[in-house]
């Protein structure tokens, strides 16, 4: 299961890199001519079994937040942010800041299909049982996932963590490469709408 699995993420990554790698390379050019900014950071999140990874991103705020806070909300990313720069929240409605991931699923950092790659601290911080976030944790962290095309930043902490445990269920008993295929195609789809792209006011808070 996880050799396919590993063989699936491979065969995009290499047949997206047409487009994946003029995008970042394009879109990084912008950000230094328009923003004058370093167009690529790093930022800490958990990876496979807890372990932190770096995960590449193209930088589309001012300010960047590398561990999640409840009280000041960081890494919850609103919609008319200050922080984000205009040229940034173009980048966001098409999903162009996460493009550099494929580099990490390259590296077997993260999977194509998988539970996004939670901040540090994230799960703690909504009061999740310790053996859901390490059941969560038990698998790859990936570009999109169920809660992503459920309805991406509309759905509550609680509803984001059930589909990803569901995920977890379905990769240990019932993996298909036809079903990740499928999921590629509907993530596409939806970073074409343009949808959900911003987190709601308020919706970092547990009981939601």
């Amino acid at each position: 299961m996880y050799l396919s699995k590993r063989i699936f993420d491979l065969l995009v990554v290499f047949l997206l890199a047409p487009v994946w790698v003029p995008l970042i390379v394009g879109s990084s050019l912008c950000i230094v001519i328009f923003d004058g900014m370093n167009p690529i950071f790093l930022q800490s999140r958990v990876g496979f079994n807890g372990k932190k990874i770096k995960i590449i991103k193209l930088r589309t705020m001012v300010s960047v937040d590398t561990r999640y806070d409840e009280q000041s909300s960081a890494g919850i990313v609103l919609r008319d942010d200050p922080r984000v720069t205009k040229l940034g929240s173009f980048m966001r409605s098409l999903s162009l800041d996460e493009m550099p991931q494929f580099i990490n699923v390259l590296l077997g950092q993260m999977s194509v299909v998988g539970p996004r790659p939670a901040m540090l601290g994230e799960m703690e911080a909504q009061g999740f049982d310790p053996q859901e976030i390490r059941k969560r944790n038990s698998v790859l962290p990936g570009l999109v996932g169920d809660a992503q095309l459920a309805g991406r930043n509309n759905l509550t902490w609680k509803e984001k963590m059930k589909l990803d445990l569901s995920f977890a269920d379905r990769l240990q008993t019932s993996y298909s490469i036809f079903q990740d295929a499928a999921m590629v195609i509907m993530a596409i789809l939806l970073v074409l709408s343009r949808k959900a792209i911003y987190e709601k006011e308020g919706r970092d808070r547990r009981n939601d």
